[in-house]
Formats: structure tokens, sequence, C-alpha cells
């Protein structure tokens, strides 16, 4: 039930649940093949971020697994970068490599988050709930070679693009009408 249900039943802004799901499965575990993955991630939360990292957790706890980033909203990157932690805001995209080619066979892997919420200063993350999203289960299974990446992913996309002064600049304002419950809605301008 929202905060407002005289409102609407639904509504609740900033909400801060305890489960995590994956393509509709809360922490599933994905059995991986010795090999490069790509996964396409979208924060689909409301309002929570997410700070996320692979760790290996069997045999013992080691460093955090590296990963390459490829890609985000805009598309491809200009240069592919290795990463071992990324923070993505709600609604935000990224596009990965992970290569578990190195892992013997039975290794478990687990895509952790240490993203604060509210983010950044919030209470950290249970280790348990929303601190981990999902699982995966390296098998005996060789899977295909990592890629290799060209040193320039997407050469139309220069490093710094120089973009025209303004010529007119307008200021907008995001309003947000509180009622007894809490926030009623959010305005632009104050127009719905």
């Amino acid at each position: 039930m929202g905060i407002n249900p005289n409102v609407h039943p639904y509504w609740m802004p900033e909400f801060f649940g305890n489960t995590i799901m994956v393509n509709g499965k809360v922490w599933p575990n994905m059995n991986v093949d010795r090999g490069q993955y790509r996964f396409r991630i979208l924060d689909g939360s409301n309002a929570r971020f997410y700070t996320l990292w692979f760790q290996i957790v069997s045999p013992l706890p080691v460093n955090p697994l590296p990963f390459i980033l490829i890609g985000s909203d805009g598309g491809y990157l200009r240069s592919p970068v290795t990463l071992t932690k990324v923070t993505i805001a709600p609604g935000e995209r990224i596009d990965i490599l992970v290569d578990f080619s190195s892992l013997a066979p039975g290794t478990k892997v687990i895509l952790r988050n240490s993203a604060r919420a509210p983010f950044p200063n919030g209470a950290p993350p249970d280790p348990k709930t929303v601190g981990q999203i999902m699982q995966f289960t390296v098998t005996a299974n060789p899977g295909p070679p990592p890629a290799t990446l060209p040193p320039i992913l997407n050469p139309t996309l220069n490093p710094y693009p120089s973009l025209p002064i303004a010529s007119k600049q307008r200021t907008l304002v995001l309003w947000e009408v509180m009622g007894p419950g809490g926030p009623l809605e959010i305005l632009l301008n104050r127009q719905k």
C-alpha cells in the first residue's frame, strides 16, 4: 500500500525494498561455462543505486573478479574499460563482459551490491538481502575464448565532444507536492 492511499493506492516514491529481482527471479543462480559472457544490466529500481562487483566465494573469498565495461546508455563506449566495481543509478544501463575462464569448476561467484540507500549516505546494504544480486556457478564445460576487443569500440564517439555555446538558458524546477502522508506528486515547473 502506498503512503497516500486516498490519492493513489500504490504510489510510493523512493521505495527501498529488501528483495532483489533479476529477470523475474529473486536471487537466481546461473550456471556458466568457463568462458566470457556479455551482460546487459538495467537498474530497474525506482530509487536504489547499485555499486556492482563480482565476489569469488568458493573455495574461499578472494579479490573481486574484474570485468570490462563496453557500453552505457549512449551505446558502446569509445574504448573498453576494465573495472572491479561500477555504480549505476535508477533507469541507467550498462553493458559488460565477464570472463569466468580462469575459475575452477564448482566456483561460486556472487554479483554483490555495496551502494548505500538512499545513495550516497544512507544505510549500507544487508549482505544477506540487498547486498547480493545473483550467484553464478562455474561448470566444467569450456566456453568460448575471451573476445579480443579493438582499442576503439566506437570510432565516431569523440572523447570530448565540443558543444556550441547555448544561445538561451532556462531553469526547470522539479516540484514535490507534499500531503499529510508524504509526497503526493512531482511536477515540472508546477505542471503535470
